[in-house]
């Protein structure tokens, strides 16, 4: 499985106002995780995953490489991948998530080490 994980920073606007539809087609992949926003912007975090039905989770840690080690270790599977985004970002088409699990399931068919 493929997790698409988001850092938030105090930028809820931004990743609603930017990939709403996204987070819709692919809401059970998504993970929110903050990265201690404010307590209003977390307040609204949690309102925006709660509605969407995306997973929110506080960082334990502070920083891009503490949330991934937190979802690498209390979230994942031994053969699930994580694809980290910004709030800025868009995929040229649709079906890129779905590309990306192709080629994810292919390696992991292959039982490479890979860690």
């Amino acid at each position: 499985m493929i997790y698409i994980f988001y850092s938030c920073f105090n930028n809820y606007d931004l990743l609603i106002g930017e990939n709403l539809n996204f987070l819709k087609r692919h809401s059970k992949k998504i993970i929110l995780v903050d990265d201690h926003s404010t307590i209003e912007e977390q307040t609204k975090g949690k309102s925006i995953a709660k509605k969407l039905g995306l997973r929110f989770e506080i960082n334990p840690g502070k920083g891009l490489q503490a949330g991934v080690d937190f979802i690498v270790k209390n979230i994942c599977n031994k053969d699930d991948w994580i694809l980290t985004i910004q709030q800025d970002v868009h995929f040229k088409c649709d079906n890129a998530v779905d590309e990306i699990e192709d080629i994810v399931r292919q390696i992991n068919f292959k039982k490479y080490n890979v860690g």
